[in-house]
């Protein structure tokens, strides 16, 4: 799962799929810098991580941690 925030403060998007499968909610951290990251665990048990590239930015790559 995912979402967006299209200016730092606004509101959030529908969350949307982002394929695989998901085994709990994600967390969501406001990072120094005002930028969001996301960590999620797959239904493995793996941990998985996503962070906005600045506030309000687009969201980089999933990645395996």
């Amino acid at each position: 799962m995912g979402t967006n925030q299209s200016y730092v403060g606004g509101p959030f998007y529908p969350w949307v799929s982002l394929g695989g499968s998901v085994a709990g909610d994600p967390t969501v951290l406001q990072l120094a810098n005002g930028a969001m990251t996301m960590y999620a665990t797959d239904t493995g048990g793996n941990v998985w991580g996503v962070t906005q590239q600045g506030a309000g930015g687009s969201w980089g790559p999933w990645t395996m941690i």
